[in-house]
């Protein structure tokens, strides 16, 4: 009954993930897709860019409480139903979470019955589509999010043959159109990677764990110049268990490295000053007046 269940989790503990998804193997239900998330940008970027069944979501979250969460759903215009478990007991917020729109409100010691609420959650949802036409709309739907999204998205097979690609991808690595990505990029795939063993270390993170979360990489574009990219993505497998295809979202975090470049260089040039300089320099605690870094000279004049 899990044919094709893709389950987005929000959660900020990996243990717990992991726990959850044991108990949904233990009923019968193994996702075909997973993807875990924790705050409301990286929620909306993952129901704009795929399918999702059903949401299943942690109660205490840090920096995505359930009522932002079922904001966020509801302004995608997708009905996907949120199932919250969480570790507080109490009927009367279990009714005020499901009135605000949640599906089901359920404790952690109630774990067991997560298979059957999720087959509930996602046959209620196939039974909103009264008509082929609806199944159609919805379909059409996700295939704009998917030509439209701001973020690279692409699907290859393991050995690194793209599928795949969006227009954003496409632009992001400096090519036309998707078609000519695949193109030059099945013909020259293990280019693209300025260090070419990135593409191997990518391969082993995915092959032990099955998903691969912020992989950072410096690549080529198209026309030589480099970018580093952001790459999230997960190994689906076919019926009989098989590695079938990667899929993934990429983007470009070239600011970012180049600020983190400046920083660095920065705190590179106030330590040689700090070495360096001809005169007395200390750091010291200014709660307990003790010292806490001195600089050679210091050392030089104390002799």
């Amino acid at each position: 009954m899990d044919e094709g269940l893709q389950v987005l989790f929000i959660t900020d503990s990996e243990a717990e993930l992991l726990s959850v998804l044991q108990v949904l193997h233990s009923g019968g239900l193994h996702p075909s897709l997973w993807e875990w998330v924790n705050t409301a940008e990286s929620l909306h970027q993952a129901i704009n860019i795929r399918f999702w069944n059903v949401i299943i979501s942690s109660y205490g979250v840090s920096k995505l409480n359930v009522l932002t969460s079922l904001a966020v759903i509801e302004r995608s215009q997708f009905n996907i139903p949120l199932i919250v478990i969480s570790d507080v007991a109490g009927e009367r917020l279990a009714v005020e979470i499901i009135k605000a729109g949640a599906f089901d409100y359920l404790l952690k010691s109630e774990l067991a019955l997560l298979p059957d609420i999720v087959h509930q959650a996602t046959k209620q949802v196939k039974g909103c589509l009264q008509s082929p036409s609806d199944a159609s709309v919805e379909k059409a739907n996700y295939r704009s999010i998917y030509k439209n999204a701001v973020q690279g998205i692409y699907q290859s097979t393991p050995d690194g043959q793209y599928l795949i690609a969006n227009q954003a991808l496409a632009e992001l690595y400096g090519y036309g159109s998707p078609e000519a990505l695949i193109s030059q990029l099945n013909q020259n795939k293990h280019l693209i990677y300025v260090v070419p063993e990135q593409r191997a270390r990518f391969e082993q993170i995915v092959a032990k764990q099955g998903y691969i979360f912020g992989f950072e990489a410096e690549i080529y574009r198209q026309d030589g110049t480099t970018l580093w990219v952001s790459e999230s993505g997960r190994l689906v497998l076919d019926e009989q268990g098989h590695p079938s295809y990667y899929e993934g979202v990429v983007c470009d975090i070239s600011d970012r490295k180049r600020l983190d470049a400046v920083r660095r260089l920065s705190t590179a040039r106030t330590k040689a000053f700090f070495e360096q300089a001809a005169v007395g320099l200390v750091e010291s605690n200014m709660q307990t007046g003790q010292l806490t870094l001195v600089n050679p000279y210091f050392c030089k004049m104390l002799g």
